[in-house]
């Protein structure tokens, strides 16, 4: 079993080794590959090396007879970066937030009996019913944005200008294709701009020219 879990952890780290100079300060989590929910969640400020430990030799008791047990499927925890985090000296708090997050949804987190947390219940009816309106809004998320740009009469190339970026982004935010979240906000200030000026433009006072230009039937 640990040589298979050797093979993947080498895989994960040749995958990733490009990306872990940006990520270095994370929260990650360790996902059930039998139902998809997070068994357990850590802080690394060593990027994808910390959580990939855990294959193989975690530091936690609970999380290593996990693993035995996955590996004796042929099965291995799933590794997610849940944030990446700025500020070292946030980390700890992060790691917090996210471990109480997860255990309103998981009370079986391997994390417990380990650290010693107040739970604090974070998650209400309100949140809740938001957190599910923000999914069905970004699995719309290209739909509308197209239908938007569509309904101002703006073509792909204009959108990109009025964005600052290539054609392609805005043909990959329209398409659901993975971009971050700063490039569809900017797609939507660039939506709100071009109302802006629109507005303006309907709304300016139109000038009587009669009087400017001695008479006539000009106006503006």
């Amino acid at each position: 079993m640990f040589g298979f879990l050797n093979i993947f952890n080498y895989l994960c780290k040749k995958e990733h080794m490009k990306n872990e100079d940006k990520m270095v300060n994370i929260i990650y989590g360790l996902r059930d590959p039998r139902n998809d929910v997070y068994q357990y969640v850590g802080k690394s400020t060593v990027g994808l090396r910390r959580p990939l430990e855990h294959l193989t030799n975690s530091h936690s008791k609970r999380v290593n007879d996990w693993v035995k047990m996955l590996g004796s499927n042929w099965q291995y925890p799933l590794i997610d970066i849940i944030e990446e985090v700025e500020k070292v000296e946030v980390l700890v708090e992060r790691e917090k937030y996210w471990i109480n997050y997860y255990y309103n949804l998981n009370p079986d987190l391997l994390n417990f009996q380990e650290k010693k947390i107040t739970i604090q219940n974070i998650r209400d009816e309100e949140h809740e019913k938001n957190v599910w309106s923000l999914i069905r809004i970004l699995g719309d998320a290209p739909r509308i944005l197209k239908s938007e740009r569509l309904y101002r009469n703006m073509t792909q190339k204009e959108m990109a200008d009025a964005m600052g970026v290539s054609r392609s982004t805005v043909s990959l935010c329209e398409n659901g294709c993975s971009v971050r979240l700063d490039t569809i906000r900017s797609y939507v200030r660039a939506l709100k701009g071009v109302d802006i000026l629109t507005k303006s433009h309907r709304e300016r006072p139109k000038r009587n020219l009669n009087n400017e230009l001695g008479g006539g039937f000009y106006t503006l």
